[in-house]
């Protein structure tokens, strides 16, 4: 529960509603940083690449980018995707990818956190986490 005031596009502050079920008002620091991460002229708007061989980063299109990723999620799961493993002589079934390990952000919500483990859980990832724990 945040109400978020904003005036154009710069958020001028965010607030705990008081009538709110769960927080009752009270933000954690993700809720109360908000303002601060999405007025950040530091803030990545756009996918960036560096090409091999430069010491430069690119912008990109959305596109290409999820492209990009996607071969390369593809790639290294089909090269160490595992189906079964052998314990004391007996296959058991595991489907998962070793060769994928996954980090997610501190500024994800707990839906989010929800869609990206089923996310990891669907590609065979066993090895993931997110900064949302620590």
């Amino acid at each position: 529960g945040v109400e978020v005031k904003v005036k154009g596009d710069v958020v001028v502050s965010t607030e705990g509603l008081k009538a709110h079920p769960i927080n009752q008002g009270a933000l954690c620091p993700k809720g109360r940083s908000l303002k601060e991460m999405h007025n950040s002229k530091e803030r990545l708007t756009h996918p960036l690449v560096r090409k091999t061989g430069s010491d430069k980063w690119e912008p990109i299109s959305w596109e290409e980018a999820i492209d990009k990723v996607a071969r390369k999620v593809k790639e290294v799961r089909d090269k160490t995707f595992m189906e079964t493993v052998t314990i004391d002589g007996t296959p058991v079934k595991v489907n998962r990818t070793e060769g994928i390990f996954s980090l997610g952000s501190a500024e994800i919500d707990n839906e989010e956190c929800y869609l990206y483990t089923k996310f990891n859980r669907a590609l065979g990832v066993t090895a993931y986490t997110h900064q949302a724990e620590i």
